[in-house]
């Protein structure tokens, strides 16, 4: 299985767990900024919050913190739980809920997460600097039942992700919980030529 984030939390937990979310018992659908639903009520949620100019692209790139708390460097929490609870009444999710929701689903029914973790006995994790501290609690749920291996690739001076919520710093504490072999670098570059390379170092 190779999937992004999003993508694996849709297939593997979202899809055949939805019913056990509260509100989404009948069934969901995955709302993508691209969407007209999306935009709608986001114009709305603008409207109503008095949120004017760029800061329409901000719900973009909202998250959560694994309390589930709104992450934005932009936008009041008051406007970005107003556009949750407007999808949720519509029973959509949000690519942030996809990662919420899955995790929440890991942690209140751990039987999901020992069922991942089952399934696959080795997950690897590249660009791992962008990950959110959300993103690591369901590697956690997943890794608490120790029948899985994680390989994580990442250099935290390519973090760009920030603006979303990524921790480059939880690389080395995650790394630390699982009392990794970090002795493992990566030196060849494969984008750049030698004087870029040069230059950068």
């Amino acid at each position: 299985c190779v999937s992004t984030i999003h993508s694996f939390c849709i297939q593997q937990i979202l899809a055949p767990y939805y019913w056990k979310l509260k509100g989404y018992e009948s069934g969901f659908a995955i709302l993508s900024p691209e969407d007209d639903v999306f935009q709608d009520l986001r114009d709305e949620t603008c409207e109503r919050f008095n949120l004017v100019g760029d800061l329409r692209d901000a719900f973009e790139n909202i998250s959560r913190e694994p309390n589930g708390v709104p992450i934005s460097e932009r936008l009041p929490a008051a406007a970005i739980s107003y556009f949750w609870q407007r999808q949720s009444e519509e029973r959509y999710i949000d690519f942030a809920n996809v990662i919420y929701f899955s995790y929440r689903l890991l942690k209140d029914f751990p039987s999901i997460a020992e069922g991942i973790a089952c399934k696959f006995k080795r997950i690897m994790v590249d660009e791992f600097q962008d990950t959110t501290a959300l993103q690591l609690e369901i590697l956690r749920e997943i890794g608490h039942f120790g029948r899985t291996e994680f390989f994580l690739v990442g250099d935290s001076y390519q973090s760009i992700y920030g603006f979303a919520g990524a921790r480059p710093d939880l690389m080395s504490s995650f790394a630390s919980e699982l009392n990794a072999d970090t002795r493992c670098f990566l030196t060849g570059n494969f984008r750049s030529s030698a004087v870029i390379v040069d230059h950068a170092e």
